[in-house]
């Protein structure tokens, strides 16, 4: 039994909520890079403040992301034609996801490890935008002569 599609209007909301939180989720990331980079210095704060300001930001501002960007990522693979693998960008965004949030849970936070999550959301946002490996249609190929 195949589920019906999303409407249009029901679309933008997942896209709403996905890009919000996906948003919140880079900026957190750069903010948690800057704190590990400079010991908190950057943000004026002592070093003995860093690891309390890198604590509460994790847990009040990336962490909560988490189940957003997990549960509208479902929606897109169930309610749209995208799928969860039609296409082999998609899957490396799942793998992505899982590595960042695996590792986010895991691994301690030296810079180079805030780093590395930082370039891989950036990779995030770079295959929604670029979707390698797309066919593009007609029209768009049309557009594009002009």
């Amino acid at each position: 039994m195949e589920l019906p599609k999303a409407s249009r209007t029901v679309k933008r909301t997942i896209d709403l909520v996905h890009l919000f939180a996906a948003s919140v989720w880079l900026g957190g990331f750069a903010v948690l890079f800057v704190l590990t980079l400079s010991d908190g210095a950057a943000l004026g704060l002592a070093s003995l403040d860093a690891p309390v300001a890198i604590d509460a930001f994790r847990s009040q501002f990336i962490v909560p992301c988490i189940p957003f960007l997990m549960a509208t990522a479902v929606l897109y693979g169930v309610l749209t034609s995208w799928g969860f693998a039609k296409h082999s960008w998609l899957v490396v965004k799942w793998v992505l996801s899982i590595v960042v949030i695996v590792g986010f849970e895991l691994l301690p936070f030296p810079t180079a490890t805030v780093g590395a999550m930082l370039v891989c959301v950036v990779a995030l946002f770079a295959l929604s935008v670029f979707k390698p490996g797309m066919k593009k249609s007609k029209k768009a190929k049309a557009k594009n002569l002009d």
